[in-house]
């Protein structure tokens, strides 16, 4: 596997998640709302998902600090291989 394909993984696999964070907050929210008396101190939906701050993208890397994380994985393969 090449560095971009696992970055490509890793997006995939954090939207992923992300997707699920967000459905089981919309459940938590819809049980509580149903769940409350004083429906007007309820704080509105969308305040509560702007509140979970979720990174769609990661931070890019220069070719020099992804040729060093690829050297290292390697290095640790070797070890552990070995």
């Amino acid at each position: 596997m090449t560095p971009h394909e696992l970055m490509l993984a890793v997006e995939v696999y954090n939207r992923k998640n992300a997707i699920k964070t967000r459905e089981m907050l919309t459940h938590a929210y819809l049980t509580a709302y149903w769940q409350r008396i004083d429906r007007r101190k309820f704080p509105r939906f969308k305040s509560v998902l702007d509140k979970v701050k979720i990174q769609e993208r990661p931070r890019t890397q220069t070719p020099e600090q992804m040729l060093a994380i690829a050297k290292m994985i390697h290095q640790r393969m070797q070890e552990g291989g070995g």
